[in-house]
């Protein structure tokens, strides 16, 4: 699900777990691909901000990144194709919104920054748990 609300990185969680059921989280190129062309199209419709929050977090103290949905972090697509280190980043991770050569890659950002953002809505997150029973089994 696609949320034209501008929220910080905290509200945009919130707002998810409030309206939706969890901010996205990728877990393998299958669904990369599909945020992208949910992206895609919806910025088809109505321009999205540069950048749209995902459930992609920092600790603070260190260089490990990991999703608040518990997902582990098996698949990236970061921008330089390595994860930022914490002396020259920022905490809370995003996806570019695709308008730069059609690449959908994740990037930091500063955690008070508004963008756009990615719930899963219960719907999407079954079918997403089916695919990966079918697949696994």
């Amino acid at each position: 699900m696609v949320v034209r609300e501008k929220l910080c990185w905290s509200d945009a969680l919130f707002y998810c777990r409030d309206h939706y059921w969890d901010l996205v989280s990728v877990r393998n190129e299958t669904e990369q691909r599909e945020l992208e062309k949910l992206v895609n199209d919806s910025n088809l419709i109505t321009p999205l901000t540069s950048h749209l929050w995902l459930s992609l977090r920092r600790y603070i103290l260190g260089d490990t990144w990991y999703w608040m949905t518990g997902d582990h972090m098996n698949y990236t697509h970061w921008v330089n194709g390595v994860p930022p280190r914490k002396d020259i980043s920022n905490p809370c991770g995003a996806l570019t919104n695709g308008a730069n050569e059609g690449n959908f890659l994740w990037v930091e950002r500063l955690c008070d920054d508004h963008y756009n953002f990615l719930c899963y809505s219960e719907r999407s997150l079954m079918i997403s748990c089916s695919r990966t029973l079918r697949t696994s089994g």
